[in-house]
């Protein structure tokens, strides 16, 4: 099963809370033999309990354990999803772009 590293934009924005929350709930009834790890939905609930450079430090630890990157609509203005692809190119790791809640570009998104 294959463990996927999935980028939102949050930006403080709540409502990016539930958009990824989802997406995430979409992308896994799609690939059932993937696993799907929704960043946003996971440290949102940090904020104001750790700085911003906490969160993308976890954030950033998290996707290094993770097979591939999967980010989602709106990261073109989201700097948090801009870290974490710059960390996915450096390390080689595969990034798929998320338009109209389908993957798209980069690597082909399979279900293996």
């Amino acid at each position: 099963m294959k463990l996927i590293y999935l980028a939102h934009p949050y930006g403080g924005d709540k409502t990016n809370i539930t958009r990824s929350a989802e997406l995430a709930e979409n992308l896994t009834k799609q690939y059932t033999h993937t696993h799907f790890i929704n960043a946003v939905g996971h440290f949102a609930g940090f904020a104001g309990l750790k700085d911003e450079k906490w969160i993308m430090r976890a954030c950033l630890d998290l996707l290094q354990r993770c097979d591939a990157l999967w980010v989602g609509p709106g990261w073109e203005t989201s700097p948090g999803c801009g870290q974490e692809i710059a960390e996915a190119r450096k390390m080689g790791m595969a990034i798929v772009y998320i338009v109209d809640k389908r993957p798209t570009q980069g690597q082909e998104a399979t279900d293996d």
